[in-house]
């Protein structure tokens, strides 16, 4: 740990060249020069010699009048600006249609002051490297903080990252596929990067980073690459997205202590910016407004002395994904250069940056609620009952105001004034969330029977590809795990000692069932606390089904249901009448396999919906009818033992010899028993996997005429299910208030698409399976469903699905009208390309917003008749699931801050009141011809979509958030 003390002590990174690029500026004639060395540049520099080229034409466009932006030589003044410009107080408000003259300049973080900062920002290469290396008493010699109340110097200390790191170490880079080599790998903490040397990117941004794995925590990547165990201790596994696909990096430390630097950097590192990314609180804003400073300056400053010249302005604005008319620049540099000096220092560029941070929207709105422009208390408090239709008491109230309105002497109640500051960071704050749910925690009643719940599920969970050809792998279930996935599904075969886990009758490749256990043992609880169910599609013979017992009870330990509750052990006798809750289960896994006695010969097959469909695609393809033909010759093989159906009690398997007894079903004294000597023809299921069917007994679909137990849980293909909806979704409604019920995507989408979850969910389906590996919109609606309830992967049904007295609120339906203002936008991202490099070259982006809502069916098939014909339900003009769409106009030129204050106006149904059902998904997307490309966008159900002025946080199409995008809407809902 002394090594790791006196690291900070660690010289420039600039003494060792030879991993070093570097940048020259001279003044030859117009041009200005940047050496590089194109094999070792750092992402910043990259960026600046790519936007270089294509700055003028930013600036130029719609100008005329001047044509390029230097025409003489290069110095480091700003251009003689027009006297009409530096006559004018401000810029004139027919510059641009977008960004107007702020009323008040906001900078809600603080930073040091260019005069104060260290010695280390002097402008030699060596050491302004180190320009992010603030130590707590060159903090405290900045200029005071702007805003007041902002991040202080905590800040800073929080994000330090030792010079060694930032200079770089040599780490070995494993690949299973390549030779493992040595690298140099860096972090650059100010714009939130991992790099080293590679021709195919090289970066990691942190805010792309999904799981980190220390140690042992990656032995089985070890494993899989044939590396030794020594090499455990100092191993880290990097887990991230690039361009919509997740991405490994696997280092090695050289040493014990380097491994632990790295591993306390990253750590910090990944849990500050994750804190920023969920949500808008306002000291996570600060925080986030900080970072976006350092990250910014940093990036801009290509050469490293500590200021920024116009071209690099020029540049920087480009890379905001802005453009405006070059007077305008000219004149917020004027503004803001007060030294005259024609370069920006840091406390200048934070001063500049606040100019293009203006929001005149939110200036609009403080000046409508205030009173003689003073927004007082009793003003605030009208507003917040009216226009956000909060319902905080008056005690609640006063705390939330003086939270943004200090008490100040002398000053008391009334006679305070919330200022134009504190407003707007009221209306990005989390007291001002755009969701109910924010940051709640658990808070619906865990205590009710698992059919009461909507549980998060996972369909072909070992899959992380396509459906024929995808490869199986542990990867799927700790992805699903980790974003609180509650019920994982496992297609178990005969292995060669061992059962394996593959999609049957395809050609995708096998993973252990022992690796896949030890992944749920290990990321089961880690997202949320209550059980994972596994669905287990069991395709073993008898022998292995006994191995996957006692694996399972080996890696689960006691965290296995294998016998009824403690406080439920009298359902030994009586049976379940009831099933048991979350709560009673918490830290539980429970098994849900299909009984074969319950089965009969053809069902022992396998679900003939799931087989069929997914053959009948299957043969559009050479490779996938080599598949088939393969299984069918296995299973032709197979299929000569006969199979008799049996049906035994669970008293029956108490005694005997049980491996040449078949085991009994639970709860059978419903159906008819057989005779031992009826027993013994045929073992069907291993009486080992069979003791561990308590809860969630599989059974295959028989018709609603038949009975089921409570513990029987039968699974619908999606056709099955849309064939239930289209006349007996009231039935399926009325048998899921007592049984679970599980609906999975169909064959036919062989490149693991997903289908809108929500029109199942309006069933009464508990367990509505989607591929987590496919970003589409079934996955953004089940990602938007199971944020609820603190993301512990249950929600509770609607009243009307789950209570026993909810039929006669079928029959309630309404008509809506949901009235949306789309304000503005903040800091859209510019595009990146393959290796996650911002798309510099490019015109800057002309955006629009897209709302569309997703209403489940609701069909006539929801509603039962009714004895009463005066109560007889009216079903006229109940539609089928539907998608109602409206978008905004485009606004040109203007990713950074466009402004459309347009109103959208959308119509939808109700059913039994189930607004929990209806989505609305908000998508910012650039006009590229007649083609749209996504931006960003949030997906929200509409139970906890609140009414007012909301910032709703920006996510890509994976559902991860963007660091600094946010859309500003206002919200609200009128009955028809």
């Amino acid at each position: 740990m002394a090594q790791q003390l006196d690291i900070s002590q660690t010289p420039s990174p600039y003494s060792q060249t030879a991993y070093e690029s570097y940048v020259t500026k001279e003044s030859k004639g117009t041009k200005l020069k940047i050496k590089v060395d194109d094999k070792k540049e750092t992402f910043a520099k990259k960026i600046q010699r790519q936007a270089r080229a294509i700055s003028d034409s930013f600036f130029s466009r719609g100008d005329n009048n001047h044509g390029r932006i230097y025409d003489s030589p290069v110095t480091d003044k700003f251009p003689k600006l027009p006297a009409a410009l530096n006559e004018t107080d401000g810029p004139s408000n027919t510059a641009t249609s977008n960004l107007q003259p702020p009323v008040q300049t906001r900078r809600v973080a603080s930073h040091p002051s260019t005069s104060a900062l260290p010695a280390s920002l002097s402008t030699t290469s060596d050491q302004a490297t180190l320009i992010h290396q603030f130590t707590e008493d060159d903090v405290s010699k900045s200029d005071a903080i702007v805003n007041k109340g902002s991040v202080n110097a905590n800040l800073v200390e929080e994000i330090k990252v030792p010079a060694l790191l930032q200079q770089g170490t040599p780490m070995l880079k494993v690949s299973k596929s390549k030779l493992s080599k040595s690298k140099k790998f860096h972090i650059d903490p100010d714009q939130g990067l991992i790099l080293w040397d590679s021709k195919k990117g090289g970066i990691v941004a942190i805010e792309n980073i999904r799981e980190m794995r220390f140690g042992s925590d990656a032995r089985t990547t070890r494993q899989e690459c044939n590396l030794p165990a020594e090499m455990e201790t100092r191993w880290i596994t990097i887990v991230y997205m690039l361009d919509g696909n997740y991405k490994n990096l696997h280092m090695v430390a050289p040493t014990q202590d380097v491994f632990q630097l790295w591993n306390s950097a990253l750590t910090k590192l990944y849990s500050i910016r994750k804190e920023m990314m969920n949500g808008f609180g306002t000291d996570v804003e600060s925080k986030r407004w900080a970072m976006w400073e350092k990250q910014y300056w940093k990036g801009a400053d290509a050469n490293q002395d500590g200021k920024l010249s116009f071209q690099e302005v020029e540049i920087m604005i480009a890379r905001l994904n802005l453009r405006m008319p070059k007077e305008l620049l000219y004149k917020y540099l004027e503004q803001v250069d007060v030294n005259k000096s024609g370069c920006l220092d840091f406390e200048e560029f934070r001063k500049f940056v606040g100019i293009l941070k203006a929001r005149p929207e939110v200036d609009k709105i403080y000046n409508e609620i205030s009173r003689d422009g003073k927004l007082d208390y009793p003003a605030f408090e009208q507003f917040m009952k009216d226009t956000q239709k909060c319902a905080l008491g008056p005690s609640e109230m006063k705390q939330l105001w003086e939270h943004f309105v200090p008490s100040t002497t002398g000053q008391e109640g009334s006679s305070q004034v919330m200022t134009l500051d504190a407003f707007t960071s009221f209306l990005v704050s989390s007291h001002n969330a755009a969701s109910t749910d924010y940051h709640r925690g658990i808070y619906q009643d865990m205590t009710k029977p698992l059919s009461e719940y909507y549980i998060s599920s996972s369909h072909n969970t070992y899959l992380v590809g396509n459906q024929l050809i995808g490869v199986s792998t542990i990867e799927g279930y700790i992805r699903a795990l980790l974003q609180g996935c509650r019920c994982v599904e496992l297609d178990v075969y005969d292995g060669d000692r061992e059962p394996v886990i593959r999609h049957g009758n395809t050609l995708t490749t096998n993973v252990p069932l022992r690796q896949v256990a030890q992944a749920i043992a290990k990321y089961a609880f880690i997202a949320s606390p209550y059980p994972v169910i596994v669905s287990t599609e069991m395709h073993c013979g008898v022998r292995q089904q006994g191995i996957f017992a006692e694996i399972f009870r080996e890696e689960f330990g006691d965290a296995l249901v294998t016998d009824h509750l403690p406080d439920r052990v009298h359902e030994r006798e009586s049976g379940i009448k009831e099933l048991p809750s979350p709560e009673q289960l918490k830290g539980r896994i429970l098994l849900k396999a299909k009984n074969q006695y319950l089965t009969n010969e053809k069902e022992a097959e396998g679900d003939d919906d799931e087989s069929s469909e997914a053959e009948d695609e299957a043969s559009k393809s050479a490779v996938a009818r080599l598949a088939r033909r393969v299984s069918r010759n296995v299973t032709r093989r197979m299929s000569r033992k006969p199979r008799i159906r049996r049906t035994v009690s669970r008293t029956e398997s108490t005694g005997g010899d049980l491996h040449s007894s078949p085991p009994p079903s639970p709860q059978s004294h419903r159906r008819q028993r057989v005779s031992m000597e009826q027993h013994q023809q045929v073992v069907k299921m291993s009486p080992e996997l069979f003791q561990l069917l308590v809860y969630t007994v599989g059974i295959s679909f028989r018709g609603f005429d038949q009975q089921y137990d409570v513990e029987h849980l039968f699974s619908l293909s999606e056709k099955k299910a849309k064939s239930i909806l289209k006349v007996n979704a009231h039935v399926l409604v009325d048998h899921s208030r007592t049984h679970v019920v599980r609906v999975y995507p169909q064959g036919l989408r062989v490149k693991s698409t997903n289908f809108e979850p929500n029109r199942f969910w309006a069933m009464g389906a508990q367990l509505v399976a989607i591929n987590w590996q496919t970003f589409d919109m079934g996955f953004a609606l089940n990602y938007a469903m199971f944020q609820r309830n603190g993301q512990a992967g249950y929600v509770l049904k609607p009243d009307a699905l789950r209570l026993h007295n909810g039929s006669h609120t079928l029959g309630e339906r309404s008509r809506h009208v949901l009235d949306v203002t789309i304000i503005s936008a903040q800091q859209l991202p510019r595009p990146k390309d393959d290796l996650g490099n911002e798309i510099v070259d490019k015109s800057i982006v002309d955006p629009l917003v897209r709302v569309t809502l997703h209403v489940p069916d609701w069909s006539s098939s929801f509603v039962t008749t009714v004895k009463d014909d005066s109560k007889q339900p009216d079903t006229r003009g109940v539609q089928s699931q539907r998608t109602v769409t409206q978008r905004t106009s485009v606004v040109k030129n203007n990713g950074f801050n466009p402004v459309w204050d347009e109103t959208l106006s959308l119509q939808y149904e109700l059913l039994g009141g189930m607004s929990d059902l209806v989505f609305a998904r908000f998508e910012v997307k650039e006009r590229d011809g007649n083609e749209e490309r996504l931006i960003g966008m949030y997906c929200i159900s509409l139970g906890s979509l609140l009414m007012g002025y909301r910032h709703l946080p920006l996510h890509d199409q994976q559902m991860s958030q963007y660091l600094f995008a946010s859309l500003f809407v206002k919200i609200s809902i009128r009955d028809l």
